[in-house]
């Protein structure tokens, strides 16, 4: 509530009058974790400053689009954004705006404010980014670095979910299907774009897990990211989806499986060809990453660790990215990796910061397999990700950080450097 009556103070009349409203309407809400969670503040401002000091929002949950028009035109959003929070706002006011109709909030009878279309059905634009919902002050996210990057992940994202959403209701209406009556062509396409978009649903079937949301928030880094990369993947892998989708999905879903994919194989040939390693063994962690030296470079934008996963289940064998050894998951012998530690190991790594660290120290050991040290512990989990991996890097090979510092920064790759001893 107090955040918005601040809020309403630099709004005209008309819109002051609206945000009072909510206000009102928020008085009446159960407490929530944001207004009395000291502990979920500070793990929320903690996953905020892990991926603060980066643009990094167009690889990590936009690379989906990356063949579309819509995430070209979205970047510039993204950098005015990050620059100046009036250019934020007139970004948010835009899509609100847009000649479509779609984002434009209805009125009722009683003269109170109504869903949006697009909101309607199902389309998430969000005021925060998942990684960024936190209720720190506003002086901390200013000199942390964490005010600026949220703003320019949400007018990046936000930009690229309403106009990718335009272009596919303009191409169901070149096709003679009207998606404004059809609600569930419609409601398709908004699910497919939060998918793609970091925004998946937790729900999974009859388990009603959005109802959990902070809770699995304070357990994993990003949940709603992670549900967004496995149905993605499931959207663009499974040939029942393709039979099932209207032709302006199906179209979309090849293109986003080039953009997964097609581009990071691509590259990694390229690389291989220029002398770099690239391994082709789908139970090594290091598949299709390129390695140069002990660095690793994903240019995968995090998908890459699920079909590695699971061909570790399928064929139950895991290949060592350091010494290329292959061990056998279903040995059953004391001590030796199972199918059941790769799943444990996958879920891990996706742990928030506090909790990973707990596991790290109750297991004496870290993801990487190095023993725990709480020195190092802390500063893993403080550092912003995107400096610390290039700052491993640059000390592995200085010119090959410099190189990659700009992918690096926009989330099209993920840099690793470690020897495993």
């Amino acid at each position: 509530v107090e955040p918005q009556r601040r809020q309403a103070a630099e709004f005209g009349p008309a819109e002051t009058s609206e945000i009072a409203s909510v206000v009102d309407e928020a008085k009446n809400l159960p407490e929530g974790p944001e207004k009395d969670g000291v502990i979920r503040r500070a793990l929320a401002f903690n996953r905020a400053l892990l991926t603060s000091w980066d643009l990094s929002a167009p690889g990590r949950q936009g690379k989906t689009f990356l063949l579309n028009k819509a995430w070209w035109t979205s970047l510039d959003d993204m950098v005015r954004a990050w620059g100046s929070p009036e250019a934020a706002k007139q970004i948010a006011n835009s899509i609100t705006d847009h000649p479509s109709g779609y984002f434009k909030p209805g009125i009722d009878a009683s003269g109170k404010a109504t869903k949006s279309f697009a909101e309607k059905v199902g389309l998430d634009l969000a005021n925060a980014e998942e990684a960024f919902n936190s209720y720190t002050g506003k002086i901390v996210k200013k000199y942390t670095g964490i005010e600026k990057s949220s703003r320019a992940h949400t007018a990046f994202l936000n930009k690229l979910r309403s106009d990718q959403f335009v272009s596919f209701m303009e191409q169901a209406k070149k096709a003679g299907k009207d998606a404004t009556t059809d609600l569930n062509l419609s409601k398709s396409y908004a699910k497919f774009i939060n998918d793609a978009t970091g925004r998946g649903s937790l729900n999974v079937g009859k388990w009603q897990l959005e109802r959990n949301a902070n809770v699995l928030n304070d357990v994993f880094f990003a949940p709603k990211n992670l549900s967004g990369q496995i149905r993605t993947w499931n959207t663009v892998l499974n040939p029942y989806k393709y039979y099932q989708a209207d032709p302006v999905l199906r179209k979309q879903a090849l293109t986003s499986l080039f953009a997964i994919a097609g581009s990071g194989l691509a590259v990694g040939e390229l690389a291989r060809m220029a002398g770099a390693s690239v391994s082709n063994d789908p139970t090594n962690p290091d598949f299709r990453k390129i390695k140069i030296g002990d660095s690793r470079i994903d240019l995968f934008g995090g998908y890459q660790q699920f079909p590695v996963a699971a061909a570790k289940l399928l064929t139950g064998t895991s290949t060592s990215s350091t010494t290329g050894k292959t061990t056998d998951l279903t040995a059953g012998k004391f001590g030796m990796p199972t199918r059941a530690s790769v799943a444990e190991r996958f879920f891990i790594n996706r742990l928030a910061p506090l909790p990973s660290f707990v596991w790290a120290w109750m297991s004496n050991r870290e993801f990487d397999g190095k023993p725990f040290e709480a020195k190092r512990a802390l500063f893993e989990r403080t550092l912003p990700i995107a400096t610390k991996d290039l700052q491993e890097l640059a000390a592995e090979d200085p010119a090959l950080a410099a190189i990659m510092t700009p992918t690096n920064i926009l989330g099209l790759t993920g840099t690793q450097t470690y020897t495993g001893r």
